[in-house]
């Protein structure tokens, strides 16, 4: 999960990379394959909600040029902080080989655009977002 609280503290800074995007989409996508085939049911919603921001913020990102800004916003951020959370709270009770397969599975999106995401705010006009101690 180290890669994710990478990307989770870069897309709260408002820098996130489309590394950092595919990352946190794919782990979103990896969590719904999960909880449709019951391991553990019941956090689908969250995944779902997660899902929708994730390509909201890469829709923003996709429809400036890169280096401009785009609104980011904090519930979406909140929304996919939650999803991962609770994907590996999901995969604490899953053995290694049902998560492999999941991987197989599990519909992977395309690599958001652009390769770059660009700043959500200019530096002088940026909240203090702290990311989560590892």
């Amino acid at each position: 999960m180290q890669p994710l609280e990478g990307a989770l503290c870069a897309l709260r800074q408002g820098v996130a990379c489309t590394a950092d995007l595919h990352a946190l989409t794919s782990s979103v996508s990896i969590a719904l394959h999960l909880d449709a085939r019951g391991e553990p049911l019941g956090m689908a919603g969250h995944f779902r909600a997660a899902a929708e921001a994730l390509a909201a913020i890469c829709g923003r990102a996709g429809e400036v040029a890169a280096g401009e800004p785009f609104v980011l916003h904090l519930a979406e951020i909140e929304l996919v902080q939650t999803a991962i959370d609770l994907h590996e709270v999901q995969l604490g009770q899953l053995p290694s080989h049902l998560y492999a397969r999941a991987v197989d599975h599990a519909a992977l999106p395309a690599l958001p655009r652009p390769a770059r995401a660009p700043r959500a705010y200019p530096q002088s006009e940026s909240l203090p977002l702290l990311c989560h101690p590892s």
